[in-house]
């Protein structure tokens, strides 16, 4: 996930070179638009030019069915309390959301929930009506090499979950 200006003043715990953190993603759903009183914290980076300028409520283009414009947002109360946080950083957020799946590094979610995700797309891909509807093009060779990717940066992506998790709870103030 690449960042924006708004996302880096929130996610600090799971920085990584500047650039947002690693997450595990199952696209079947995405967030195309925010509503004014939302905030986009980091998304696909040639999605993101006008997501913030437009304040996130004007409808967008995919420039491709796997590109995700906004991967994580916080939403304030009001549009006012929105801007006030785009111009100066200062108020709190209600609500912090992330498009990623931060559960699937847990030992339930890492050995059963996303192997379990990937063989359900495999099957996925053989039905047409399935595809079409989810932009899921996943076949057993790519689910494979889904696995060994997850496995090699596994770490990195624990970190990133993680962190995501802190990041939003102290945004919060939970923590």
């Amino acid at each position: 996930m690449e960042l924006t200006s708004e996302g880096r003043k929130v996610l600090r715990l799971c920085l990584r070179d500047e650039k947002g953190p690693s997450l595990l993603y199952t696209h079947g759903d995405m967030v195309e638009t925010l509503p004014n009183c939302a905030v986009c914290l980091g998304g696909d980076e040639q999605e993101l030019a006008g997501v913030n300028k437009n304040h996130g409520g004007v409808e967008r283009v995919r420039s491709t069915p796997y590109t995700v414009p906004v991967h994580a947002a916080a939403y304030f109360r009001t549009e006012e309390d929105a801007d006030t946080f785009r111009t100066t950083g200062k108020g709190r957020p209600w609500a912090v959301t992330v498009q990623g799946h931060p559960e699937y590094v847990t030992l339930g979610g890492r050995n059963v929930s996303f192997p379990g995700i990937l063989e359900m797309a495999v099957k996925e891909y053989a039905d047409v009506s399935a595809v079409r509807c989810c932009n899921v093009h996943v076949n057993e060779a790519m689910a494979k090499s889904i696995q060994k990717d997850t496995e090699e940066h596994f770490m990195e992506i624990e970190t990133g979950s993680i962190g995501f998790i802190a990041d939003a709870m102290i945004t919060l103030g939970w923590m």
